[in-house]
């Protein structure tokens, strides 16, 4: 845990990753549990933030100190008497924070390289495989046990449909400013929530059509058109009657420089009226 020449501290933790001495709920084989920023919640490491929400995650039990790094926090404090704070980090995708200078930063990269790190990284692995042999395996494709806030996959998606017009709306002004890592940040929770959008396909219920919308939109903001025209239709079809979204999709792929897919979306969401309206 080395203090910065700023008097910041700086320390790894593997607090996200279940202690395999906690009976839990199985996982599918080889993988394990581990809490992750909500992508429901929309969360980005602003100034000021508060600790993120968060959900438990499944994932492959890790082969590799690089695998292992994905599910690292680190936790940094301001001073020798502030307590330490995850912001969102993770080893792996760590960059330099603002506050750090390039001193600061330095003395990090030698921490992160250095032979303490190392044997740290194999303890995570070790976790992550005592974690998956006891908790056992489930079959059951999509499982999602709650942690805090909205359960059900239904009420998660509605919150995330709204989240993903805030996103976007950030991510136009970042890309407007040339803020650059704050662009990378918010594409980054726009694919967590295309992802989770996605997962719940897999799943039964009423909430189909409010997940394809949901991976649509951030799709065509992250500039994976083709999932947003797939998911785009699939929405169409689903929910004929959201002629609100049905246009701000279309809209959202001229923005991004795509007109000939938001015109061929435009012309199946019309034809797609006409049906329901001569049924």
């Amino acid at each position: 845990m080395p203090t910065l020449p700023s008097g910041k501290r700086i320390w790894l933790s593997m607090e996200a990753i279940l202690s395999p001495n906690r009976m839990f709920y199985p996982c599918p084989r080889d993988h394990f549990w581990y809490r992750e920023i909500d992508p429901a919640s929309g969360w980005l490491p602003l100034p000021g933030a508060t600790n993120p929400e968060e959900c438990w995650q499944t994932a492959p039990v890790p082969h590799n100190r690089l695998e292992a790094a994905r599910h690292v926090r680190i936790i940094v404090a301001d001073g020798i008497s502030e307590p330490g704070t995850w912001r969102g980090d993770w080893l792996l995708s760590f960059r330099r924070p603002d506050g750090f200078d390039q001193q600061d930063w330095d003395i990090c990269l030698e921490f992160f390289g250095s032979e303490r790190v190392m044997a740290f990284l194999d303890l995570v692995m070790n976790r992550c495989k005592e974690q998956s042999a006891r908790n056992g395996h489930l079959d059951l494709e999509g499982f999602e046990p709650p942690l805090g806030g909205q359960a059900t996959s239904a009420s998660r998606l509605a919150r995330s449909a709204v989240v993903v017009d805030q996103l976007d709306e950030l991510l136009e002004m970042a890309e407007a400013m040339e803020d650059m890592d704050a662009a990378a940040d918010i594409r980054e929770r726009l694919a967590d929530v295309q992802h989770f959008a996605e997962t719940t396909l897999d799943r039964f219920g009423p909430h189909r059509g409010l997940a394809h919308r949901v991976a649509a939109a951030s799709a065509a903001s992250v500039g994976e058109i083709n999932e947003a025209v797939r998911h785009g239709r699939a929405a169409t079809r689903l929910l004929a009657e959201d002629q609100v979204f049905n246009n701000t999709l279309a809209n959202r792929l001229r923005r991004n420089g795509h007109p000939d897919a938001a015109k061929a979306l435009s012309r199946e969401m019309l034809n797609g009226r006409l049906v329901n309206d001569n049924r």
